[in-house]
């Protein structure tokens, strides 16, 4: 029982995890296009496209477990035309509706391929996430390693940093420290911002320190160190889509494009600006420092953004307030239908399962009959591989009843409510061993006992079979009262054939049954076999006492 509420558990949060992945699919790629109809725009704009679709893989997930469930009409019927259409071609070549293809047959369950898919995920987050971690230690590392300006007999560097924020507006407060040689300039901090320097900045210009100032202060003012977290965490969820690495990458570019507009606005030149940049290039010391800090001049995409820059044609206007509400809107818009569509819901959905014996073994050809409250049933049998698939379905409460040959019938109940497709796993159990004794008055047995009732077996089961029986007597005391009628009695055959846990289920005198006990007690069976081994069986054993005049 329990594994089959894990398995249904697994299963619909399964089944809730491909809608994220390609829903998030969808976001990117039409984040995509967009940005190809953008290219004329500002490159703030299509910085803040990038953000809102990074934004909205983080939201994703709760909005689709928040939102109430919107099934598209079109799309419902559409696929419900195509699910009569199979199940009438099925119908029509005489079959019964097979399990997907795409279902596991020789796996007990569809959980382990699942579990190794997830164990797989959560591998990639932990790896992605370990990256952020230690490019946040390395900036750490380097922030406690670095001195104020006033140390590195830098004093002049606290004023140009008030005069670069008043020149971009930025009104709180921003900490300045020189660090080791060789480093990029950058920005770090979600809280309170920080630039970091190199410590070869004090043989600079004033006019260079100022450039630089100028574009780590467009950082600060466009808040992209909490951009960049974003899109570093939606990358470490979604890190198995393709797209969301071009996102990220997209996304920096982007955003240095949009500092560097910042930074000619102000009046800077373009070709001056271009050379200190090119004259400040560099790799960083690690790949991590990309995901934990903000740099300026890193190598990659160099060549593009002092094309951007020199471009005398390009829009470089800052993103307006009114302009990104209005694409916060938009998408809006266009997320929150996707997250409640349930494209897959109504009409279309589908209960499925395997059918399995005790022994954990498949069990073909069973008999699974699904019937609602209004009588309405639908019918299919298991195939070789113990799999069944009904469907569609509709919302509704619904047994589900399966009978196969040699075992007792199983019944489940379930509802279908929002979910897709439910899957089962139905263990059944061997079927009673009954016997039925006639035990006549006067001390003279009535001839053989009947032969014990077989149950219908399959290909894997084997009943119990009576080879040793001790007539029951007649007690005197039960025939001077003249006592007659049925001892029902239940038993477990154990492995060695022997009978045992005898307790009497209905009896018309206690002298009847502690005669028909002590009988039984001494009988011997073949026990029953599944799939080979032998196994124990319950039993029903009926005693007839009958006086004759």
């Amino acid at each position: 029982m329990f594994v089959q509420m894990l398995a249904t558990i697994f299963g619909s949060a399964w089944l809730v995890a491909l809608e994220i992945a390609w829903k998030s699919a969808a976001i990117l790629g039409t984040t995509c296009a967009v940005s190809l109809l953008l290219w004329r725009a500002t490159a703030a704009l299509r910085h803040a496209v990038w953000v809102l679709a990074l934004g909205s893989l983080l939201v994703l997930p709760a909005l689709q477990m928040l939102l109430p469930a919107w099934r598209p009409a079109a799309l419902s019927r559409a696929q419900t035309t195509l699910s009569a259409g199979r199940l009438g071609v099925t119908a029509a070549r005489g079959a019964a509706p097979q399990p997907h293809a795409s279902l596991p047959l020789t796996q007990r369950s569809p959980l382990p391929w699942r579990i190794a898919a997830l164990a797989v995920w959560l591998v990639g987050l932990a790896v992605c996430l370990l990256r952020w971690r230690n490019g946040t230690r390395q900036v750490a590392r380097l922030r406690k390693s670095a001195a104020f300006p006033e140390e590195a007999h830098m004093a002049h560097v606290s004023v140009l940093i008030h005069e670069a924020a008043s020149e971009l507006h930025v009104r709180r407060g921003v900490g300045v420290l020189i660090g080791d040689r060789g480093i990029v300039p950058m920005v770090t901090g979600l809280l309170r911002s920080t630039v970091l320097l190199p410590r070869e900045a004090a043989q600079w210009s004033r006019e260079r320190l100022r450039i630089v100032l100028l574009h780590e202060m467009a950082h600060i003012r466009r808040r992209d160190c909490v951009t960049q977290a974003l899109a570093e965490l939606a990358g470490a969820l979604y890190w198995f889509n393709p797209l969301a690495w071009l996102a990220i990458r997209r996304l920096r570019i982007e955003r240095e494009r949009a500092c560097d507009d910042l930074v000619l606005s102000v009046g800077n030149k373009a070709s001056d600006y271009a050379a200190h940049l090119l004259a400040l290039a560099r790799p960083l010391e690690s790949g991590a420092l990309t995901s934990a800090s903000v740099a300026m001049a890193s190598s990659s995409h160099l060549e593009t953004r002092l094309r951007s820059i020199l471009n005398p044609r390009l829009d470089r206007r800052a993103l307006t307030a009114g302009t990104a509400v209005m694409a916060s809107v938009i998408a809006a818009c266009l997320v929150l239908p996707l997250a409640a569509m349930r494209p897959q819901a109504g009409d279309t959905r589908t209960v499925s399962g395997t059918v399995f014996d005790a022994a954990g073994a498949v069990v073909p050809d069973a008999a699974i009959v699904l019937s609602t409250s209004d009588t309405d049933q639908k019918q299919t049998t298991s195939g070789p591989d113990g799999q069944f698939s009904i469907g569609p379905l509709a919302d509704g409460m619904y047994r589900l009843e399966v009978d196969a040959r040699g075992f007792a019938p199983a019944i489940r109940r379930f509802k279908m409510d929002g979910q897709h497709a439910l899957r089962l796993e139905i263990t059944v159990d061997l079927g009673n061993v009954q016997e039925t004794v006639v035990v006549r008055g006067k001390g003279t047995p009535a001839g053989t006992p009947a032969a014990p009732r077989r149950v219908r077996v399959g290909g894997n089961v084997t009943p119990a079979k009576l080879i040793h029986q001790a007539q029951p007597d007649y007690p005197e005391s039960a025939k001077a009262r003249g006592v007659q009628g049925d001892v029902v009695l239940r038993a477990v055959i154990f492995l060695d054939g022997s009978v045992g846990s005898l307790k009497p289920a209905g009896s018309p005198d206690p002298d009847l049954a502690q005669a028909a006990i002590s009988a039984v007690r001494q009988w011997r069976y073949e026990p029953a076999l599944l799939n080979g081994q032998p196994i124990e069986t319950a039993t029903t054993i009926t005693v007839n006492f009958q006086l004759e005049p």
